[in-house]
């Protein structure tokens, strides 16, 4: 979530570039509006005087803040863009449409126009500020620390810095190191609200949350097979802030219980694990069995890791090893990179390589699925695969695909759809589902 700064912070930072506004002035009335809560009162006063007179540059500057602090970020970066089109160096403009654009989540203009900043005026500390906010906002928090730090050591009596180290040490999962920062904070500033709800979010347990997931439905087989049951189902429990544990039951729908089509025949996985995230990374464990109806039994073992990058993008690589009674194995790697297109739509291409020593057959397929998150809370995911399988008695092209649907029911209820179509050598797999999430 996007803290926005006090507006008396933005419109302090604000009046050290524009220039002081003089008393009886009109920049003078409009700042005070602001500064007692009164937007709308301001905004009448700048707009009038924008419309008096459109070059009134130091009217723009302080109407494209107060509009950048109200959301409307379109607005506001008119505002700023006109600034910079008739003064391209103007530091107030730059730092104005960098914190403009970080609150409206574009933190790559928001960086691009602070380091324009310091490229003009080296070490100018709002925009080294904005920078430091810019990667506590995205979730980098490591650099956020490593840039707080350097202001905070310039700074020491700033409570502000000591309140963003905590969050950035907090958001890292480091509690003790958040906590000493929200008391320092409080030591400078006893009334500093972010830092008394800082403190407060370290020393309260969560309480675990646990989600039921649940989703049944229907399986077309080669040979005009077919079967009724359940598809998926999972218990997860968030132990702590960083850990999530579960136990889940797969039949058909997850990318990772493959050689479906191959086999001709359902194979259900039952398995548990947990994942957990330490900082930047994260690692995921998983152990369990799957049930072969025309073979013996399959035991299951997975790891994967993920590497997060500001910009919510995240690199993962993991596999899955399936050991059979009789002693006969197949393994899966795989390797992935998931980024935002933009701010609703998201893409994750992964390769997958299997290895089946049973049917001494390979499998490389190459996954292309994305995600589309509308305003109303509803997702639509669609993903398809393209490869190739080799090996005895089967040997041609692979496609899978899938789509699914989650969309809110409730404040803790999601209902939830997925299809998903295997096809290999011409045999093909059909499973739908519909079901639903519920979180408590």
């Amino acid at each position: 979530m996007i803290a926005k700064l006090p507006l008396f912070s933005v419109l302090s930072m604000l009046a050290l570039m524009v220039g002081p506004a003089y008393p009886g002035d009109q920049l003078e009335e409009a700042r005070k509006y602001m500064q007692t809560g009164k937007p709308a009162e301001a905004g009448k006063i700048l707009n009038a005087m924008v419309t008096a007179n459109p070059d009134n540059l130091a009217a723009r500057l302080e109407r494209g803040t107060l509009h950048a602090w109200q959301g409307r970020h379109v607005e506001a970066d008119q505002d700023f863009a006109y600034v910079l089109s008739r003064e391209p160096s103007n530091l107030g403009a730059l730092n104005g449409a960098g914190y403009n654009h970080a609150w409206a989540g574009k933190f790559s203009e928001a960086e691009s126009r602070f380091k324009e900043t310091l490229r003009i005026a080296p070490g100018q500390p709002d925009a080294e500020k904005g920078l430091a906010y810019v990667a506590l906002w995205r979730g980098d928090y490591d650099t956020a620390i490593t840039r707080f730090g350097a202001l905070a050591g310039a700074k020491p009596s700033s409570a502000e810095y000591q309140v963003a180290l905590g969050q950035a040490h907090y958001g890292a999962g480091r509690v003790s190191q958040a906590r000493t920062h929200f008391q320092r904070a409080l030591e400078l500033d006893p009334a500093r609200v972010e830092a008394k709800q800082g403190l407060a979010s370290t020393r309260i347990k969560p309480a675990p949350k646990l989600s039921f997931t649940l989703l049944g439905g229907h399986t077309w087989l080669p040979g005009n097979e077919e079967s009724t049951g359940i598809r998926w189902g999972e218990i997860g429990l968030q132990a702590t802030p960083a850990l999530r544990i579960f136990a889940r039951y797969d039949n058909g729908l997850s990318q990772d219980n493959r050689s479906l089509a191959t086999r001709g025949q359902d194979a259900p996985a039952y398995s548990a694990g947990g994942f957990l995230r330490y900082g930047n990374w994260g690692t995921q464990l998983e152990a369990g069995l799957r049930d072969i109806e025309a073979g013996s039994d399959q035991k299951i073992f997975g790891v994967e890791q993920l590497r997060f990058f500001p910009g919510d993008q995240n690199a993962k690589l993991g596999g899955r090893f399936y050991h059979n009674d009789d002693g006969k194995t197949e393994w899966m790697a795989y390797a992935g990179y998931g980024f935002p297109v933009n701010r609703q739509f998201r893409l994750e291409p992964v390769l997958f390589y299997s290895r089946n020593t049973s049917t001494d057959s390979t499998d490389i397929r190459l996954l292309l699925g994305g995600e589309y998150a509308f305003a109303n809370g509803l997702k639509l995911g669609a993903g398809v695969a393209g490869g190739e399988v080799d090996g005895p008695g089967i040997n041609g092209n692979v496609i899978d695909s899938y789509v699914s649907l989650r969309w809110p029911i409730t404040s803790g209820v999601d209902a939830l759809a997925n299809l998903r179509r295997e096809v290999v050598d011409s045999k093909g797999i059909t499973v739908f589902a519909i079901g639903f999430q519920a979180n408590f």
